[in-house]
């Protein structure tokens, strides 16, 4: 049976080192396959979108899955070059950001900023506020934001 991110590891692993940590071995497979099948798709630009859409998929339904602890340990992980937005900021242009996600409220919502060609499908769906080139994104829509980076960084990596 596979492990998900969220099994438990048995004490007796933890305590000893040098025990077999199954969460690991199948980490450690996973980076294996990924990148034995970057090198299968990297022939033709055909089978890379290929390869860049299916890993995409799989990335978003593995985001899903974790808990909000577990996915912002992530995206702090990743050093994204995000301005989180100051609360005198947020209070200021509150009406703005408000009708532009439609959002009830922003007490318990924070907003990053970042450049707006990073979050097309944001802007083409009118979601976001922009202003003087940056589109202001509610932490509750980071998910294009991720999907963004994420295929940009596959497909340099499918480039290399």
């Amino acid at each position: 049976m596979p492990l998900s991110p969220n099994s438990v590891i048995p004490a007796s692993s933890a305590s000893n080192p040098k025990a077999f940590n199954p969460l690991m071995e199948e980490r450690r497979k996973d980076h294996y396959s990924h990148f034995i099948l970057r090198l299968a798709f990297a022939r033709s630009d055909d089978l890379r979108r290929r390869f860049t859409r299916a890993e995409a998929i799989l990335f978003r339904c593995r985001l899903m899955t974790d808990n909000a602890r577990e996915k912002q340990q992530f995206v702090e992980s990743l050093n994204l070059e995000w301005d989180v937005v100051s609360e005198e900021e947020k209070n200021a242009l509150s009406e703005q950001l408000m009708s532009a996600s439609q959002l009830k409220s922003l007490d318990d919502e924070s907003f990053v900023k970042v450049d707006w060609d990073r979050v097309t499908d944001l802007v083409e769906q009118r979601r976001v506020f922009l202003k003087g080139g940056k589109a202001y994104v509610p932490l509750s829509m980071q998910m294009s934001l991720l999907m963004t980076e994420f295929t940009s960084r596959l497909e340099r990596g499918m480039d290399v």
